[in-house]
């Protein structure tokens, strides 16, 4: 990877790896190399750059200048260069006066003029596809581009019809959790599937969907639908699950059928919320752990925050998502929603954080999980300690602590 990104032929390079697996590390070493090292000229200075997305598409509503709402988010950047640099403070304060090294959100290098420059994008994923790195590359015909990602956006979750690979060119090295798992750098992991509907069930409900029939008499009496349904019923002819056949053509099982409406029937969720508490003594140690849900949306993550809180008001729960208000039909809920998590986290936490400082909110439930900052002894005041997290979006990549032993997903 070094030397791939040591070479200036090579105009566009994309590095892939989990979280502590060097990506920002490596990017930065090889930019200062040719900036400031044995290659020095070859580039005339490094910008390092980070999109800004997890904190909304536009930081303006956050209080303070530009450099002081970015310094938290762009802190791992400044901390890589600064172990590159000896740790001397001094130096690297230098370079970025005199402009030699810019650390810069991805949202305020659009309409700047840059030439000769070495341009390192970190999270990529977060990128806004479709506009705004193509647009940067086409501003600037001669930059290098490296782009770095512990998230990579792939076809099965493309955005705006692009992923990493169309917008940063392909991969030119992965390490996957395996490979993280194999040095010891992540620890191992058991994966659980708790059903909440039966199998069954499931594939009886696809089959009469896909004859367009109503009950199974009404699918077996016409002999169209017939067809169709019993051959949705027949597991040799569709499998539960999809998988790619020997021409690398992929087969659709019955679970790719199944609509997403499923997941908001109050049967299904209350069976999730059910299993969690079942269970939450264990996995969680007798509460010496912390565990986090992710979910598919945000009207499903107040909907299980609400539903938490209805069965086991004990637990500690809060709910992290995009905080921004959207004119559409579900904002009223949206915004419902927050309000009511913000005020919850207050008042057990005795905090005063609201919509329009929501950024430090996030900060202080990320100190809170990790034991970090004013928590670092936390473990022993459990009255201060958060027990589940629900997300949307957030926090799965980029954090990192090692109180945090379960995912829900």
């Amino acid at each position: 990877g070094l030397d791939l990104l040591m070479d200036h032929h090579i105009p566009l390079v994309s590095l892939i790896g989990r979280a502590g697996s060097g990506k920002t590390l490596m990017a930065i070493m090889a930019g200062l190399e040719q900036v400031l090292g044995l290659e020095k000229g070859r580039y005339n200075r490094i910008i390092i750059s980070r999109p800004v997305q997890p904190l909304g598409k536009d930081i303006g509503f956050l209080p303070g200048t530009m450099e002081e709402k970015m310094r938290p988010w762009l802190a791992p950047i400044r901390d890589n260069m600064q172990f590159l640099m000896g740790n001397d403070k001094i130096m690297m304060e230098e370079y970025m006066t005199n402009g030699t090294v810019e650390i810069e959100a991805l949202t305020y290098i659009r309409g700047r003029s840059i030439s000769n420059a070495y341009i390192i994008v970190d999270e990529a994923h977060r990128s806004t596809f479709g506009d705004m790195l193509i647009t940067i590359k086409e501003t600037f015909p001669q930059a290098v581009f490296f782009g770095f990602t512990g998230t990579p956006i792939q076809d099965e979750n493309e955005k705006n019809k692009n992923t990493t690979a169309t917008v940063f060119g392909h991969e030119l090295h992965r390490y996957s959790i395996a490979d993280g798992i194999r040095d010891k750098n992540v620890l191992g992991f058991d994966p659980y599937l708790i059903s909440t509907y039966k199998d069954s069930k499931l594939r009886e409900a696809v089959a009469l969907d896909e004859a367009k029939a109503n009950t199974i008499k009404e699918a077996l009496d016409d002999p169209k639908k017939k067809e169709i349904y019993l051959r949705f019923m027949d597991k040799s002819q569709v499998a539960m699950a999809g998988h790619w056949d020997k021409a690398n053509n992929y087969v659709k099982g019955i679970e790719d059928y199944l609509p997403t409406e499923q997941y908001r029937r109050p049967a299904h969720q209350n069976k999730v919320v059910e299993d969690i508490l079942d269970n939450w003594i264990q996995y969680s140690q007798n509460n010496k752990f912390h565990g986090m849900f992710a979910t598919s949306s945000i009207a499903e993550a107040i909907e299980y925050y609400r539903l938490f809180k209805k069965l086991k008001p004990e637990l500690k729960v809060t709910a992290l998502f995009d905080p921004n208000i959207d004119n559409n039909e579900n904002a009223k809920f949206k915004e419902d929603g927050l309000v009511e998590i913000i005020s919850d986290y207050n008042n057990r936490y005795c905090m005063e954080f609201s919509l329009a400082i929501h950024a430090k909110m996030k900060r202080d439930i990320a100190d809170r999980l990790a034991h970090k900052e004013l928590y670092k002894r936390v473990e022993h005041s459990p009255e201060k300690q958060l027990d589940l997290l629900i997300v949307v979006d957030q926090m799965l990549t980029g954090f990192d602590s090692k109180w945090v032993n379960t995912l829900y997903l």
